[in-house]
């Protein structure tokens, strides 16, 4: 009878399974380590650029992240200065746009 399933056992399809899985991890490992590989001749091309630059326009380059010092400060607006003690912190309006309310000119209370 042709149209019986095939008995197979759990743990032949277990071992089909984890060897496909495997296969797959090996190429992409292997795709990971061309990738890997481009990036070191890529870093050791940039270094050999930025050393051939003159020393002031070279800024100084490590192989760690940068720890954020500075940058974050940069990123954080400082607090206005204080005002000097003959200054006010009112704007002043135009005295045409003051009258323009009433008719007489003068305000009522």
């Amino acid at each position: 009878m042709p149209d019986e399933p095939v008995n197979t056992s759990i743990q032949a399809k277990y071992t089909e399974q984890l060897a496909a899985d495997l296969a797959a991890n090996q190429a992409e490992q292997a795709t990971l380590t061309v990738r890997l590989n481009r990036l070191k001749e890529e870093k050791k091309w940039l270094t050999t650029m930025l050393d051939s630059l003159p020393a002031a326009a070279a800024e100084p380059v490590g192989d760690a992240a940068p720890d954020g010092t500075g940058a974050e400060e940069a990123a954080v607006p400082q607090p206005r200065a204080e005002k000097p003690a003959g200054t006010t912190a009112v704007k002043k309006t135009p005295a045409s746009s003051a009258s323009l309310g009433s008719s007489s000119g003068s305000v009522a209370g």
